[in-house]
């Protein structure tokens, strides 16, 4: 996993976290304060935000705290899998820990070595404890057995409380060789669920390891001052000003816990309200800069953001810019003639990184030139105005790009998409890494549409400078520049990076399908006059006489546009139709004047070339060519023909481009026409079934997501 380092000899410390920039600041300053031996483990935050102000103060502290290991929660079970199984020893801590007296990992460690029979080393246990807090009762005492001058044990299967509860996940050490095979083996997806499952299969260590180790005095304890997690009605404070929210606030205003007025006290119980007292921290450190060449400061990168009228999320994309890690960029904003409250949301940020430019409305593609022209980085990052990205996404794309610098353009691997909640939907788009520019040229010719993001990339602005800025366009301007000028542009995949989180929502311009499709045709006949045809038709490489090499063009360009007509089918597909129109005559006139033989299934009439399209259209299915089976399927006269599988076969199609909706009509259709056609009952049942799938899944992972952490 990224960001996690081997190191199979000592121990890693695992400090699961949520919204609580705060708290997780007063764990590590305590923990740094009072473990002697410190430099000996490394230690991760495995954390979750649920806001871009979240992210931000997330970013902070890591700066403030550059030795440990910041991981977003992603796959939290795997995440945790992956860190344990990398270590031999491994202490839990959650956000609300507070270190209160000195020790070492040392000390910790040694014990378990020299005591098998204990399962793991607590440090908010001891002889001080008396007092469960949870549970509001008092607590009796183990009998407990001195294994050193600051080390007990006692056995935890007579135990009761916290006393009783040995595998837990607020301040143990635990051998990783002991809970790997048990973790390893149980399902949970958030701190709550994974120490639940712990807990409830703790009976089978009972027989060999009914021991537990802790210090004399506990070292630390947990301090509830507020919860941020739905999955346990845990025990809080009731003090609203120690609620999550109002403690967010104050550490934006550089205000942190004091740590230190904490020493020595000695707590009886392992959670316990303790009224907290504040210091104010050093001001956040100004953006890093570096020096141009011409001696001025400047930014290495300028962030691109064009927006119209998306008062509702363009807050969310400033702040995920502005909460970066790394700091040398400025963000340029050009609203396109906004007429809602845009203008005003991105006034009430005062950053001096951010540059506003505001004209009259007329399309994305002059506001994107507009950015362009004012940038001042050597880089351009596309971050739309209604998407957001992680807080080391820029450094991640940017130390790719500098590493590799014989590229024009950074792409991203993948694309997260969320909805209008900002909510993932539980799919990604995922890119292709694609070295040979020629490559590109041809599936942007075949597919129409692009290949490569525009979201999330990362651009040389000389590249620009190079071959001319965007076309004029109400859509897929970014799709017609690459039309023009992949074969000139050295191409580069971000193989790993943060999150960048692509919003869908049905307003987006790219859901213009007329205008789209118009455009998109376009564009496909500026390709054909501006490349050789074997560019754009690989094929054509195999040798063959001219009128074969015609015949076949021909027919490669009408395929490409009937094609992308079926699979536009009902959604504005006459540009593509009239084109592979078009490019059909040409064919049938590049036979009639050649001499090449004449049983082709387009020269063919009546019954004989509707049966021929429909064996065309199967023989397309088995060797998955979707797009090519509709071109065949769509010529088809059910008058001329007595076949009753068509409209099974196009739902055959439609399934395999991933068109359910369609897919489903077709269905119906078939059944309409055969109501006993079992096959077509099949396939609507597997439709319908994985409809019903992935909703369950939608509403499990949104269901995750909201088990917010304790």
């Amino acid at each position: 996993m990224t960001g996690i380092k081997e190191n199979n000899t000592n121990i890693f410390g695992l400090i699961f976290s949520k919204d609580r920039a705060m708290q997780l600041h007063a764990v590590l300053e305590s923990l740094n304060l009072h473990c002697r031996d410190s430099d000996a483990m490394t230690l991760h935050v495995l954390y979750r935000i649920s806001s871009t102000a979240h992210r931000r103060q997330y970013a902070r502290l890591k700066d403030d705290f550059a030795n440990v290991v910041f991981i977003e929660e992603a796959d939290f079970r795997s995440q945790v899998l992956d860190i344990v199984g990398s270590c031999r020893h491994i202490l839990f801590l959650v956000d609300d820990n507070i270190f209160t007296h000195d020790f070492t990992l040392a000390e910790v460690t040694s014990a378990l070595a020299d005591n098998p029979d204990s399962l793991g080393f607590s440090l908010r246990l001891g002889t001080n404890i008396n007092y469960s807090y949870m549970k509001d009762a008092h607590v009796a005492q183990p009998l407990f057995e001195s294994v050193s001058a600051e080390v007990v044990k006692f056995d935890w299967t007579e135990a009761a409380y916290d006393f009783g509860y040995p595998l837990e996940l607020s301040s143990s050490v635990y051998r990783t060789a002991d809970i790997l095979p048990l973790i390893g083996q149980v399902s949970f997806s958030n701190p709550n669920t994974f120490e639940g499952m712990m807990a409830v299969n703790a009976a089978i260590f009972g027989r060999l390891q009914n021991r537990l180790l802790s210090f004399r005095q506990s070292v630390t304890f947990c301090n509830p001052l507020n919860l941020v997690q739905d999955v346990c009605d845990n025990r809080v404070s009731v003090d609203q000003q120690y609620s999550a929210r109002h403690l967010s606030e104050m550490f934006g205003r550089d205000i942190r816990i004091d740590v230190a007025r904490l020493a020595g006290l000695v707590p009886n119980a392992c959670h316990q309200e303790i009224e907290l007292e504040f210091i104010t921290a050093p001001a956040t450190s100004a953006p890093d800069v570096s020096i141009a060449p011409n001696g001025t400061n400047a930014p290495l990168v300028s962030v691109e953001m064009v927006t119209y009228n998306t008062e509702r999320f363009i807050g969310g994309a400033i702040e995920s810019v502005l909460a970066q890690s790394y700091g040398n960029f400025e963000l340029v904003i050009v609203d396109d003639g906004s007429d809602d409250d845009t203008e005003q949301i991105v006034s009430s940020y005062t950053d001096s990184r951010i540059r506003y430019i505001r004209q009259p409305h007329r399309n994305a593609a002059t506001a994107r030139n507009t950015a362009i022209t004012h940038a001042k980085g050597d880089y351009i990052l596309v971050v739309d105005s209604d998407d957001f990205i992680d807080a080391d996404y820029i450094k991640d794309v940017l130390g790719f790009a500098e590493q590799y610098p014989d590229a024009d353009f950074y792409y991203p691997s993948e694309l997260t998409l969320v909805d209008e909640s900002d909510q993932p939907t539980g799919a990604e788009w995922r890119y292709e890494d694609y070295t040979d520019s020629a490559a590109i040229v041809q599936l942007l010719f075949k597919l129409g549409k692009s290949v490569i993001p525009n979201p999330g990339s990362l651009i040389r602005k000389s590249l620009f400078e190079r071959v001319g800025l965007y076309e004029d366009l109400d859509t897929v301007e970014d799709y017609v520049f690459l039309c023009k000028n992949a074969l000139d542009i050295r191409f580069r995949m971000v193989p790993r990076h943060s999150s960048y989180q692509y919003r869908c929502v049905a307003t987006s311009l790219s859901r213009r399908f007329d205008s789209r499709n118009e455009i998109t045709a376009a564009a496909l006949n500026d390709m054909i006059g501006r490349y050789e045809p074997q560019v754009l038709c690989p094929q054509l490489s195999q040798p063959a006489g001219p009128d074969m090499r015609r015949k076949q063009y021909f027919e490669y360009l009408m395929m490409t546009f009937y094609s992308l007509a079926q699979v536009n089918h009902g959604r504005c597909a006459k540009p593509f139709r009239l084109c592979g129109d078009y490019y059909r005559t040409r064919m049938l006139n590049a036979i009639a004047e050649s001499r090449l033989p004449t049983g082709s299934a387009w020269t063919l009439t009546g019954r004989e070339r509707s049966d021929r399209m429909y064996r065309e259209a199967i023989d397309n299915l088995k060797g998955d060519r979707p797009d090519e089976a509709l071109v065949f399927l769509g010529q088809i006269d059910d008058s001329q023909t007595e076949l009753q599988d068509i409209d099974y076969a196009r739902a055959v199609a439609f399934a395999q481009l991933g068109r359910d909706d369609q897919a489903q009509t077709a269905c119906r259709e078939q059944l309409h026409a055969t109501p006993d056609h079992q096959r077509a009952l099949k396939l609507l049942r597997q439709l319908l079934s994985k409809i019903n799938s992935q909703t369950s899944n939608k509403i499990n992972t949104q269901i995750a997501q909201g088990n917010n952490h304790a």
